[in-house]
């Protein structure tokens, strides 16, 4: 099992999972060659990969095209986005706003509602300078503690049983390989 395939499993299998819309990983740049079986793989199961920010480490965003769409037309975060900066018809033109304002001399903080954390959590850490949350997991919690740490609780068993199956010898295409592309055991 390469570094590459570990890394997508640790920090993306929950999207592949299909209980997440997105996730971020860190991939070194010489090893952007390596993701192109895991690419092929995972965009026939309707997800998309977008590299959002390019270095000596490549910051790329795995997104469930389907997932990410819903969240995107919810009104509430598209009035949201709308205050942001962003006009869009579709994710995909959401995630290439996304990827111009990566580029940018500020960190653009939206970009919680891209990884499919609670808008009301992204608008806490905006409105408080990312203090005063109740507790910290996956994101800075500011609303409903009970309910995402049981959230983060299934996070963490999903990805410690796909880092488990992965050890034990099986591929990451393998895990993911049911017809509706998310590991429905998870």
């Amino acid at each position: 099992m390469s570094q590459t395939e570990l890394s997508l499993g640790a920090h993306c299998g929950i999207t592949f999972a299909g209980i997440k819309a997105g996730s971020l990983v860190n991939i070194k740049r010489e090893c952007m060659g390596c993701l192109k079986r895991y690419v092929r793989h995972f965009t026939r199961r309707g997800f998309k990969f977008v590299v959002l920010k390019a270095g000596e480490r490549m910051l790329l965003y795995v997104y469930n095209r389907a997932q990410l769409n819903k969240i995107l037309s919810n009104s509430q975060v598209r009035e949201f986005l709308r205050g942001q900066g962003y006009e869009y018809d579709t994710a995909g033109q959401a995630v290439a706003i996304l990827k111009g304002r990566m580029r940018g001399e500020s960190f653009p903080h939206e970009i919680g509602v891209f990884l499919d954390y609670p808008l009301e959590d992204v608008l806490g850490f905006i409105a408080n300078n990312a203090e005063g949350a109740k507790f910290t997991g996956y994101w800075k919690v500011y609303a409903d503690e009970e309910k995402k740490r049981g959230l983060f609780a299934r996070y963490d068993r999903c990805t410690s049983r796909i880092l488990s199956r992965m050890t034990g010898g099986c591929s990451l295409e393998n895990i993911f390989n049911s017809p509706l592309g998310e590991g429905a055991a998870y």
